[in-house]
């Protein structure tokens, strides 16, 4: 997103993916209202929501045999007043898609960023491996969005401050981890399937 924001006002942008393709599993499904606002705003709503998704006006636990609504979005003061449910390597092959239009975009895959490249004390561009040669991208400006093992933040000596993933729900605020698998579920229904003291479990249809 932030490649096509760039390169939407002409700056020249470079992005830099670590495998040949998006198809990855686990790597979140859920395009929130807040976002499809986004879409809406660049122009890009109406091609989105024609990919193949799911909607979900409102979400509920179910706790033993009692089920309860605890959210409902389409009272939300935005655009879309629903969550979009879409396999994240579809809505990334469609943002990099429209992205690539731009002339001043350019995305590399199978790149993965392994260092910086320092001039003196500042940054100059990434090191990567591709097919197992490494290739310099110089840069005036350098982000790492690599996630929690971000190489360019620990080649730049910044520390992250490791707290877990906070989760907010109402007034409640509590620290948990996630863990990802893949199972069969005929019903075919997302939400949160089951909770407890002190953990839950969420189930996400791929339709």
């Amino acid at each position: 997103m932030l490649g096509y924001l760039l390169a939407r006002r002409g700056v020249e942008v470079t992005v830099l993916e670590k495998h040949p393709d998006f198809f990855r599993d686990f790597r979140g499904d859920t395009v929130h209202p807040s976002t499809l606002d986004v879409l809406k705003e660049l122009g890009l709503l109406e091609e989105f929501l024609a990919l193949p998704h799911q909607k979900v006006e409102a979400g509920g636990v179910v706790i033993g045999d009692s089920a309860f609504r605890v959210a409902d979005f389409r009272h939300l003061p935005t655009r879309c007043k629903f969550i979009a449910l879409m396999p994240q390597w579809d809505f990334l092959n469609f943002l990099s898609s429209r992205a690539r239009k731009f002339p001043s975009f350019q995305l590399l895959m199978g790149h993965e960023a392994v260092n910086l490249i320092k001039d003196r004390r500042r940054v100059a561009g990434v090191v990567a491996k591709n097919d197992g040669r490494e290739v310099e991208v110089r840069a005036d400006l350098v982000i790492g969005c690599n996630g929690r093992h971000c190489v360019v933040r620990d080649a730049a000596g910044l520390v992250c401050a490791g707290v877990g993933m906070v989760v907010t729900a109402g007034v409640c605020g509590w620290a948990a981890w996630k863990v990802w698998c893949k199972v069969a579920e005929a019903e075919g229904r997302s939400g949160l399937r089951g909770a407890g003291r002190d953990s839950a479990r969420t189930a996400v249809a791929r339709g």
